[in-house]
């Protein structure tokens, strides 16, 4: 027993965030109603987190995040990293900059956008600040989306679809 433990706390500990997609030059064609989205972040509008005790965190390198859900509200987080001991998770509202695709997403609308802090899941709370910019995939109609997982790593540039078919 006590080897499975060790053996799930070194998975657990050597997670990482890996982030891959195949280039696609028809993505816009087979997806009519999505857009290649450039925005940037206009203001933080919620923040959480919470605290917790070192039994928890070691409960947690051991097993993952599931025990509790004492998130409580608090104010921004002002450093570039998050730290030891709080779990974080961040809603923002960000300003369509620039779009591309045959999707009805256009520039000057606003979509809220949310994600946990939690490295080995892939979260981006702590880039999610005033000013940031970034490039997601967006269905038309979304007013609210989570970008954690790998949401923020499809795209890196604008150059990654300039020259692609079927935009508007």
């Amino acid at each position: 027993m006590k080897v499975l433990v060790l053996i799930a706390a070194l998975l657990q500990l050597g997670s990482t965030c890996s982030c891959f997609y195949y280039p696609d030059s028809k993505l816009f064609c087979n997806n009519p109603s999505w857009n290649a989205v450039k925005f940037r972040v206009k203001e933080i509008t919620k923040d959480l987190y919470e605290s917790l005790t070192k039994n928890e965190l070691k409960k947690r390198e051991l097993y993952g995040r599931p025990f509790g859900n004492d998130a409580i509200s608090g104010p921004p987080l002002s450093s570039s990293s998050t730290p030891n001991g709080l779990w974080s998770e961040r809603e923002v509202l960000a300003v369509v900059e620039k779009s591309w695709g045959l999707g009805d997403v256009k520039s000057g609308d606003e979509i809220t956008l949310h994600s946990h802090n939690y490295d080995s899941m892939c979260g981006v709370a702590e880039m999610l600040r005033p000013g940031f910019e970034g490039f997601i995939w967006v269905k038309e109609g979304t007013e609210k989306m989570d970008v954690s997982g790998c949401k923020l790593f499809r795209f890196f540039s604008e150059e990654d679809f300039q020259d692609m078919p079927c935009q508007n």
